[in-house]
């Protein structure tokens, strides 16, 4: 049906939009914050804090509640890539496009 055809179409725009976050917010911009900060351990921290602020406000289609939590999500993930390096990002991504499937999921089914 119609209905299923633009689910599945939804699915794929949320892998799309996962991959793309996790390569923009963690892969380039953490560490151009870092740099930006001066570099060393203080300059990681903020760097996080940073990009999880403007990935939380990145979701502000969600509203307030959505943007805190995007946010801590944010902090949370960007900590795990800092202490995990490069190596972290595909998994990163994975994680994030297996959420968002799994949120559009119960979405679709509980209508």
């Amino acid at each position: 049906t119609t209905e299923e055809s633009s689910a599945a179409s939804d699915v794929y725009k949320r892998q799309g939009a996962a991959i793309g976050e996790e390569f923009f917010f963690r892969g380039v911009l953490l560490a151009k914050f870092a740099t930006l900060f001066g570099g060393g351990r203080l300059a990681l921290v903020l760097a996080v804090f940073a990009q999880a602020i403007w990935f939380g406000a990145g979701h502000v289609s969600q509203g307030v509640s959505g943007m805190i939590m995007a946010g801590a999500i944010g902090a949370v993930v960007g900590t795990y890539f800092v202490t995990r390096g490069r190596r972290a990002l595909i998994p990163l991504m994975i994680g994030h496009g297996f959420v968002d499937t799994v949120s559009q999921a119960i979405y679709f089914f509980s209508r």
